[in-house]
Formats: structure tokens, sequence, C-alpha cells
């Protein structure tokens, strides 16, 4: 589980670089909007795995 999340990061990771090479300004507006819904999702999600967990 851990390491997928790890992995997935890297890849965003990535992928947000070579984006933000291409248009540094743009980018970065639209970065910071898909960080505002990825950290909602983020908070449903561990919503999500704490009801799943029964301790």
């Amino acid at each position: 589980m851990k390491k997928m999340v790890l992995f997935l990061f890297f890849a965003v990771t990535l992928v947000a670089t070579f984006m933000y090479y291409d248009d540094p300004r743009y980018y970065r507006r639209q970065f910071q909007r898909q960080m505002r819904k990825c950290r909602r999702q983020m908070d449903c999600w561990q919503d999500c795995i704490h009801d799943m967990m029964p301790f």
C-alpha cells in the first residue's frame, strides 16, 4: 500500500517537472488548483480508510 502511494507520488512529481518546464506560469496555477482538489480527495480517502479499519 505504502509503496504504491510512493510510486504514484514519484510519477506525479516526474510528470509535473516536465510540464513545469513547458509553461511555468500556467502550470503553477493549474498545479495549485489540482493540489486543492487532491487534498480534498486525500481527506476523503483517509476517512474511508479509518472507517474500514476496525481499530
